[in-house]
Order: C-alpha cells, then structure tokens, then sequence
C-alpha cells in the first residue's frame, strides 16, 4: 500500500514554534546535529571563557550540547585528545571523505594550535565547513576550502558516536570521490525526517540534502522505510517528522553540482537532490 502521511502532525509542525535542543543524556543524530551546526552560524562562543572565541570552543561547545564531554589541549591536539567516549579519529587518506557533522583537525604553517571545526559536506577536493575564528572571525562562519591550501592542510577528522548510526554513521560514502552522471548510487543509512509535503507525498531529511531541507531535497515517500533509529524496521509506515527511515534501492546519478557536492537522482517518481558526502558508489 502506497504510504501517505499524517497531515495532522504536518500541520502542527508548521504551526508550532520552539527552540531546538536536545537532551545531553542522549546522543544527537547526524541530523540533529546538522540543525544546530546551521543555526549556529553567526554566533560567538567561548566556551572555556579563556582566549575569547577560538575555533576549539566551537568545537567543544558542539560536542558538550551533544554528547556531555569536551577537548582539551588545542586544535591540532585532538586527534589525540578527541578520542574518547566513542568518538574516533579518521587519519585524512587517499578516497578518504568526512561526514557532516565530522569534526576536522587542520595543521596550520607556523601555528603551533592548529585549526578545527565541523564538516558540512564534503568531496574528494573539498570540505564544506562551519568554524570560529577563521580569517580573524571571532564567530562562526561557512567557508569551503580544499583539504590543502596556504592557509593549513586537514589531517584527519572525528567522527562523533551520533545515535542511530553505524561505524558508517549516516552511510557518508569514502568512495564517492568519483561519483560522475551515469554512476549508480545507495543511501545505505539512517535517516531522520526533517519536513513533510503531505499534498505530494514527499519527505525531506537534512542529512540527506546536507544541511537545511528546501524543496529540492524532497523525496518521493512511497518506496521509503519506515525504521527505529538502529534501522530495524518499525512502525506503521507512515512517515511524520521525527521519524527514521532506510532508501532501499541503487540509483542513478542524473546530474552533480560540484559547489554544493550535490547529486541529482531519482527516487520514485520524484527527481531529487541529495548530498554526495551520503551516497555509495555501487
């Protein structure tokens, strides 16, 4: 049977307003954890309130809303004092690619501190990031940069324990470098539901879309699965916000925008754009 979803909780959505947070008893998702990441752009912290703003308190206050822990020492030192309480350290490799919501670690000529902040999205050349204290920036700002310029070069990034993720966390793919229109692709994670169209039948994800959902990150929800967050499949197939779900199938890929490391797809009967740092080449 076709899933059609809940207009009832689509429209409370629209209508409710609140301030997103989450519990730090609990392990954010990917997506959680991408909401915060954009609206935090623009805003300062100092976290240990030593220094004034650096891209380290960024980076703690992200981690300790999230997960109730913290860094210490300075950017380049966390990956070594990063890995902890399941966080763990990718080392920044050939076919290598991080994850939204990963935390780069960046060597810096000249500076003995280094450089940190999180991953948006990513491809094989560059890494969409949000940071603080970037170019003298006492705030936090995107910025896309190749994982080797003048100013540092990427040495590797945490991966946070999000809840509902595997080893995998989220299916970001490490052998999407070459994705090009023609390839065939899989969504091999977890998603949560960000938005609903009940009048089309669609759901958007903000992990999948890499970053906040517009309309062109919808997708058909028909051939979806309805999940738990561990990707068992659960519930009455109804998709509503909150939700998880699963994108079985291989797909392929129509058109890339490479600025945004995007992918055009199909998914149903509905043409999409997703975020190539969630595809798998297949």
């Amino acid at each position: 049977m076709k899933k059609m979803l809940s207009i009832l909780v689509a429209s409370i959505a629209v209508f409710a307003c609140g301030v997103f947070s989450v519990s730090k008893a609990e392990a954010a998702t990917q997506s959680e954890a991408m909401t915060w990441v954009n609206q935090s752009v623009g805003k300062g912290y100092d976290f240990d309130h030593a220094y004034g703003n650096q891209c380290v308190d960024y980076v703690n206050e992200y981690v300790n809303h999230f997960f109730n822990t913290s860094f210490s020492g300075n950017a380049i030192d966390l990956q070594n004092t990063g890995v902890k309480n399941g966080f763990k350290f990718i080392k920044a490799t050939a076919g290598a690619v991080p994850q939204a919501g990963d935390i780069f670690v960046m060597s810096v000529p000249g500076s003995p501190y280094g450089h940190t902040g999180i991953v948006i999205s990513a491809n094989g050349s560059t890494i969409n990031m949000a940071n603080q204290n970037y170019n003298g920036h006492a705030y936090v700002t995107k910025n896309s940069i190749p994982y080797s310029n003048s100013y540092g070069t990427v040495v590797g990034w945490l991966r946070p324990p999000f809840s509902g993720s595997s080893s995998n966390n989220g299916g970001g793919s490490t052998n999407n470098t070459a994705i090009k229109v023609g390839d065939t692709v899989s969504f091999t994670g977890v998603y949560k539901v960000s938005k609903v169209n009940p009048s089309k039948n669609t759901v958007a994800s903000n992990t999948l879309a890499g970053g906040d959902s517009t309309y062109l990150n919808y997708i058909d929800a028909t051939p979806l699965v309805e999940t738990n967050a561990s990707g068992t499949k659960a519930g009455d197939q109804i998709l509503n916000i909150g939700d998880y779900f699963k994108v079985p199938g291989t797909y392929k890929v129509l058109n890339i925008d490479t600025p945004t490391n995007g992918i055009y797809v199909k998914i149903g009967s509905v043409n999409v754009w997703l975020s190539a740092s969630q595809a798998h080449k297949n």
